[in-house]
């Protein structure tokens, strides 16, 4: 019922464990990521992740494993939150997630999410962690235009693409996207402020605000400033998504930077 009216969930534990025993905690942030996950709603993890650099200039082991398995598990953001306003190392508490999450972003096997997508269990995981919540939700998306976006991280992958771009006028591309997990990096144009500032929550994405979605104009102006932001170079391979609700038809195709190759 919850993920039916919301555009995202917040997984704070403190209030959690004031809901629920505390020994129940850890699964059902699992279950709500996961959930999450399955319809592309992005999901936030809070609350103590580095509670002891609130005091101290260096967080605990256990906390830095908290902070990592958050990002395996499926966490589109982690967020701090005494540590950064009441706390005496605000800037060393953010470094220090920067570097721990970077880290676990490595090691995409370890990811649940990944594993999910890369090994088609999608579907086993909706009806495994969300059956109660999953049928119905407001934003899931067509079947086709889920069909599309599995087949760009496909594509991705096969290609050895570097990057992922999609053109969305209403974000809803980016959210079937985001279902499926992508470990190639993902640049949403869209001509709205709003849907930029949505769309940037969700794991690996980066928007780009732009005037307009022709082609012509808007897709070499995108490699520029992907070039200038180190995603991709000369020679890097790009997958190129656009859904029916953002464009006249469904499109999916790839071409190589500095090259006018279209496959």
């Amino acid at each position: 019922n919850i993920l039916k009216v919301s555009d995202g969930v917040m997984v704070a534990r403190g209030d959690l464990g004031v809901e629920i025993p505390l020994e129940r905690v850890c699964s059902v942030q699992k279950r709500l990521v996961a959930s999450c996950n399955a319809v592309g709603k992005p999901v936030i993890v809070a609350t103590e992740l580095l509670d002891s650099m609130i005091n101290h200039p260096r967080p605990t082991r256990a906390e830095a494993s908290d902070v990592a398995n958050a990002v395996f598990d499926g966490a589109d953001c982690v967020m701090l939150s005494g540590e950064t306003a009441v706390g005496k190392y605000p800037v060393e508490a953010i470094q220090v997630m920067t570097r721990i999450c970077k880290e676990a972003e490595l090691d995409v096997t370890s990811s649940l999410r990944a594993m999910a997508a890369g090994d088609g269990q999608q579907q086993e995981r909706r009806r495994g962690w969300g059956n109660s919540v999953i049928p119905g939700v407001k934003g899931e998306g067509s079947a086709l235009r889920d069909a599309f976006a599995k087949a760009a991280i496909l594509a991705a992958a096969e290609t050895k693409a570097d990057m992922i771009i999609v053109i969305t006028r209403t974000g809803l591309t980016t959210n079937a996207l985001a279902k499926f997990f992508s470990s190639v990096p993902t640049m949403v144009l869209s001509t709205s402020t709003h849907v930029c500032q949505q769309v940037k929550l969700h794991r690996g994405v980066t928007p780009y605000l732009t005037s307009s979605l022709d082609r012509e104009s808007c897709i070499p102006r995108a490699i520029a400033k992907a070039i200038e932001w180190g995603l991709v170079g000369p020679g890097s391979r790009v997958v190129l998504l656009t859904g029916k609700d953002d464009m006249i038809a469904n499109r999916l195709e790839t071409f190589v930077v500095g090259e006018h190759v279209t496959i």
